[in-house]
Order: C-alpha cells, then sequence, then structure tokens
C-alpha cells in the first residue's frame, strides 16, 4: 500500500517499508499556480512529547502543471517509524520562523507485501499529488495519484511576459472596470497611471474617471524568474467625446423665491453605524497610507484590524486583547495565529474604558508600516516596514477590520474617518451683510443652527444641496456698520453635538 491521506492532511497512512512520496502544489485564490522561488518548506514527524522524530525538507520540482514541491524518502522512514503515535506537520520556512499550514496524524501499518526496497534508493509506481488553494473554504486540499518520475529536479520552464490588453478604453469622465487579459499566472501588476487601481489576482482593473484625456502612464507585469520580467505596457486616458451642441432656449424670468429651508440628501458614504452587530469590511488601497477605525465604548471586548492584505483570506492583524493589551498576528488560509517573537505588548497610554467612548484606529503608511492610534493620539509600538517584510514577505495591498460587539459596545461606527461636519470656506456679503458658509457633511442632518461670537443658537437658512454631502448655509452678519473678525458656530439640528466653527471678517 502506497501512501494515502485524507482530503484535508488529517492523516497520513503508510507501510512499513513503503517509500514516502508527497507532492504539494499551492494555488493563489484565483486557481493560478503559485511560483516557488525564494521559498522553502519542510515535513517534520513530531512524537508524543513534540520531540523531532525526523524531518523531510521538500524540494522544487515542476512538471507541465508548474511548479511544486516534493517530499521523498526511502522505506527505512516508514520502517523506523512504525508502532510509534506520530504527528506529521507541513510548514513553511521564514527567516525568522515557520508557518504551519497542516498537520495530522501519521499511521504505520505492518508491511504489505511487495514493500520497496530498503537500499537507500527512493523507488516507487506513484506520487500522491495534493493541491492546496490559498484562501479557498471547504475546498482548500485536492489530490490525485500521478506516475513517479524519480528525485530528479526538473527546474520550472521559462515565461516570457507577453503585452497586456484591457478589455475596454479608459476614458476621462467616465468611471469603469474591467479585466485585463494577456497576462501570465502568477505575477503581479503595479501601475502608475492616475485613478487606475488593479487587483492582481482577479486580473481586473478599476477606473475612476477623474483624470484628464491625454494623460499616459504604464501597467507594469512582474514574475519572478519570467523572461523580460518586468514588462511595462503603455496605456493612455482617451479624451471624452465632444458633446452635440444643442440649441440654447431663451430663458424665461421668473420671480426670485424667498429664501427657505432645503431638505439635505442623505450621505451615507464614511463611518457607518452599525449597532450591536459585527461589522466587516475590506478596502483595496494601493500602496496608499489609510486610516481605518471604529468608535465604541470598550469593556472585555475584542477587535481584529487587518492590513497589507494579500488577498481575502492572508494578511497582518493587529489584535486588541482587551483594555490593556495587543497582539501582532498572522492570517494564513482564514486561519489567524500569533506571531513568534512579537511579544504580547502594552497600550500606553491605556485604552478607554467603560463607560467612555473613543475613536480606535489604525494608520498603515506608504511603506507598508503600522501603528494604533486612539483619539489621534498612537498608543501602541509602530511596527516598521522591515519587520512586517520579514514576517510576511509579499507586500499586501487591502486594509480591513473586524469589531466582536459585545453589550457594552452598543454604538460602532466604522469606516474611513470622516468629519460628520466641515466648514470649507466662508463668504461674505458686504451688501446684503450675511455670510455663505459651504459644508460638507456625513449622515442624514435635517437643518443647521447658527451663533454668532457665542451667542444663542438661531435657525441657519439652507440654500443648496445639488450634491448629497455638500451644502450651503446662509446666516446673518452682524448689525450695520460693525467691522471685525466674527466667530460663526454652526451645529446640526437633530443631532446637536455635531458643530463646526469658523471665523470670518466683516
Amino acid at each position: 500500500m502506497m501512501l494515502t491521506i485524507a482530503s484535508d492532511l488529517s492523516t497520513f497512512t503508510l507501510s512499513a517499508g513503503e517509500p514516502f512520496l508527497l507532492d504539494v502544489q499551492f494555488l493563489d485564490p484565483a486557481g493560478a499556480v503559485m511560483p516557488l522561488t525564494s521559498r522553502a518548506f519542510v515535513l517534520s514527524f513530531y512524537g508524543d512529547g513534540r520531540e523531532t522524530v525526523d524531518a523531510i525538507a521538500g524540494e522544487a520540482m515542476a512538471d507541465a502543471s508548474g511548479a511544486f514541491v516534493r517530499f521523498a524518502r526511502d522505506g527505512r522512514l516508514s520502517e523506523a517509524l512504525y508502532g510509534q503515535p506520530v504527528i506529521a506537520e507541513l510548514a513553511e520556512r521564514y527567516r525568522l520562523g515557520r508557518d504551519v499550514i497542516a498537520s495530522g496524524l501519521m499511521t504505520v501499518a505492518a508491511s504489505a507485501s511487495g514493500v520497496a526496497s530498503l537500499d537507500g534508493g527512493v523507488t516507487g509506481a506513484v506520487v500522491t499529488r495534493v493541491t492546496i488553494r490559498a484562501g479557498a473554504d471547504g475546498a482548500a486540499f485536492t489530490q490525485r495519484s500521478m506516475t513517479f518520475d524519480g528525485e530528479v529536479a526538473v527546474p520550472p520552464p521559462a515565461v516570457a511576459l507577453g503585452a497586456l490588453t484591457l478589455s475596454g478604453a479608459l476614458t476621462a469622465g467616465t468611471a469603469s472596470t474591467g479585466t485585463i487579459a494577456g497576462a501570465s499566472a502568477g505575477s503581479m501588476f503595479t501601475t502608475d497611471l492616475p485613478g487606475l487601481t488593479i487587483n492582481s489576482a482577479a486580473r481586473r482593473y478599476a477606473f475612476d474617471g477623474i483624470a484628464a484625456g491625454g494623460v499616459a502612464g504604464s501597467l507594469i507585469e512582474t514574475l519572478a524568474g519570467a523572461t523580460g520580467s518586468p514588462r511595462s505596457t503603455a496605456i493612455a486616458i482617451v479624451a471624452a467625446p465632444a458633446p452635440t451642441p444643442t440649441p440654447t432656449p431663451t430663458p424665461t424670468p421668473t420671480p426670485t423665491p424667498a429664501p427657505a429651508d432645503v431638505v439635505l440628501a442623505p450621505h451615507l458614504t464614511g463611518p457607518i453605524n452599525v449597532g450591536t452587530l459585527s461589522s466587516l469590511a475590506y478596502r483595496d488601497t494601493g500602496s496608499a497610507a489609510q486610516t481605518v477605525g471604529a468608535r465604541f465604548r470598550r469593556a472585555t471586548n475584542t477587535a481584529d484590524f487587518y492590513f497589507r492584505m494579500t488577498g481575502p483570506g492572508d494578511g497582518m492583524v493587529f489584535r486588541i486583547i482587551d483594555d490593556d493589551h495587543y497582539r501582532l498576528s498572522r492570517l494564513v488560509g482564514g486561519v489567524m495565529d500569533d506571531v513568534s517573537g512579537f511579544a504580547y505588548r502594552t497600550f500606553a497610554p491605556r485604552l478607554v474604558a467603560q463607560p467612555g467612548t473613543a475613536m480606535i484606529a489604525l494608520r498603515t503608511a506608504a511603506d507598508g508600516s503600522a501603528g494604533f492610534y486612539q483619539d489621534g493620539v498612537l498608543v501602541s509600538e509602530w511596527v516598521s516596514a522591515d519587520l512586517l517584510d520579514a514576517l510576511q514577505p509579499v507586500r499586501g495591498t487591502g486594509v480591513r477590520f473586524v469589531v466582536t460587539v459585545g453589550p457594552a459596545m452598543a454604538d460602532v461606527t466604522w469606516g474611513a474617518v470622516v468629519a460628520p461636519l466641515a466648514i470649507r470656506s466662508a463668504t461674505f456679503d458686504v451688501g446684503a451683510r450675511t455670510i455663505d458658509l459651504a459644508i460638507g457633511y456625513t449622515g442624514s442632518p435635517d437643518g443647521y443652527d447658527h451663533a454668532l461670537d457665542g451667542g444663542d443658537w438661531t435657525p441657519a437658512r439652507t440654500l443648496s444641496s445639488s450634491i448629497a454631502g455638500q451644502a450651503v448655509v446662509r446666516v446673518p452678519a452682524l448689525t450695520a456698520g460693525y467691522r471685525g473678525v466674527v466667530s460663526v458656530a454652526l451645529r446640526q439640528r437633530n443631532l446637536p453635538s455635531v458643530t463646526a466653527t469658523v471665523t470670518v471678517t466683516v
């Protein structure tokens, strides 16, 4: 009987005297075979007391299906393990440690007829080939039997990068999404074209339509070991087609209406209140710096802030353990474990405790470093990009976080940290003795009150709200003849705690 395993690598069965022959092939979330350049794997065997019994270093090989790792040992291994309870553990080696991929029970049965020779040569008819798909849920492992082709490592076939094409034109003024054709399996993309973001795993792009026509850039494909890597494909933004002119009708004079309050359109971007539910969000940020946070009342709850994501199930994690401590963890294949060598750390100052509230935010820099902030103050160690590069060699491109909400956390918001009210400009009309305040807002305000120089709150007029999240509020200036600087305060009528202030020279 040759090597047999469970589909999730939870058990291994072999007859004494049989060779151990196992191939492991790794797929990315999209199902493409992953390159193995500069990566190392080991299959270790442990006894009851976690003592190492033996270990097989994986050998990088390749065939027509792509790169894989082979673990091969002659029949002396199974002969030596006969009758012992042994745990087999598959792991990837890193410079500062290793990451366990799967482990299971190794059972060696009594010798079967026709066992292999024990003369030191690894021989066998078939080898068990297992594929492991990163980020897969419920179908991460598949296996099949293949003809054993000996121990000679075959270098991966050379891949020549070709020209890339986008499924649609990038047109100024028009947001669009599409696919990238002509890419090689396992390659990564970068671009310097403004407004264009790339999802390497999905082979897709998104364009925000803001840049002007004629702006040019490049789409760059990189694949370790490939011929011509990195390869740059020129791309440019097409000017929007000129609109067809239409006759301008003669306007009919209309009387100017009296000022009246305008119902403001709700502006739902930015923080969203999720009440007592758990929240989950993902933002593909490229290499941009990012601040993502949660405002809540803390007790003994947990919060996981994910960053440097390489896929939906892989990335680095800041985990809040309690009010006082946090830990740096790694997410691999949807499973989170603590990073070896990064100790249980203490917040300084301590995170806010019940019944207070605070904005807890993770800030990431463009170089990939990160740190925790409480109400704008750094409370954790700032973790350098060098350390994170050592722990996760492939730089991530996303930010998300999960908050486990308990009874004491009844008010939770998540998202990019956006001010609920901001006064962007103030314009004084000397003839009308009025001040127009251009504002940006979030939420669903029903109107605003104003106060001049600390006086009483008085309803203000909302003149326009043609764009959700923006409005113009008109307030009267002080009496005629007054000259100097006046302080104007605004507050949201249905949520008076939301305020903003500006000074205006009249």
